[in-house]
């Protein structure tokens, strides 16, 4: 999206009319407006588009965390608006956006996966799909399913995961390293673009990295299948 609003409804416009199924939308940035202004700033993108909008609450890159009571006004005035990816780290919002939505809301899981869904969360949406989409989508089918102890024991691989890279690049690692993975597994999809920290700028420590997470992804691989191998007997 765009901070500005006209801008940002005149994208929503344009990836409506290419065919887009739905939007996933961001609070403005960088101004760090009041709940009002971000209210008339979703207003005026839900007033020109009719496809279903999700939330993007990431205080963390946006500096804007969207309280449950207010996602709750958003939701009670767009039937368009169904849809939350939460991603603040506070797990238990999860369950505070369904409350305060009266389950209207489907609450989708940024981060803490296995709590969210114990919190009532309905999916997923993850940085992680480009080159751990097994691990990716069997959590969901293990949370979904009830096997808790199985999801866990992939969280906790994915979470170490989570470490080599913050270690690496704490600002915000997942781009250059997402996509150095995606080529690693096999999908080459370029570098980041500036001013975002490329992987080939991290030099050696990055490729010594990128070698850990490629042995973490092999590990997960097969701790998939024996989960899977294990459940089905």
């Amino acid at each position: 999206m765009n901070a500005h609003t006209p801008t940002a409804v005149r994208y929503s416009r344009e990836a409506e009319n290419l065919g887009a199924d739905g939007l996933m939308i961001l609070p403005p940035y960088y101004y760090t407006p009041t709940e009002d202004e971000i209210f008339d700033y979703y207003k005026a993108i839900c007033e020109q588009v009719s496809i279903p909008i999700m939330l993007y609450n990431n205080p963390f890159t946006s500096h804007i965390d969207m309280s449950a009571k207010f996602v709750s006004r958003l939701t009670a005035a767009y039937e368009q608006v169904r849809y939350i990816k939460e991603a603040s780290m506070d797990a238990a919002r999860v369950f505070d956006i369904i409350e305060a939505t009266d389950g209207v809301m489907n609450v989708f899981a940024g981060e803490r996966v296995v709590e969210s869904y114990l919190m009532g969360a309905v999916g997923y949406v993850n940085p992680y799909g480009n080159y751990i989409p097994r691990a990716s989508y069997k959590i969901c089918d293990f949370m979904a399913d009830g096997k808790i102890a199985a999801a866990k024991k992939i969280q906790h691989l994915i979470d170490q995961m989570q470490n080599i890279i913050g270690e690496g690049h704490p600002t915000y690692g997942h781009q250059c390293y997402s996509k150095a993975l995606a080529a690693a597994a096999g999908y080459p999809v370029g570098d980041v673009r500036p001013p975002l920290t490329t992987f080939e700028q991290l030099g050696q420590e990055g490729r010594d990295r990128r070698t850990k997470l490629c042995t973490m992804m092999t590990k997960l691989d097969n701790l998939v299948q024996e989960l899977e191998s294990k459940l089905a007997a």
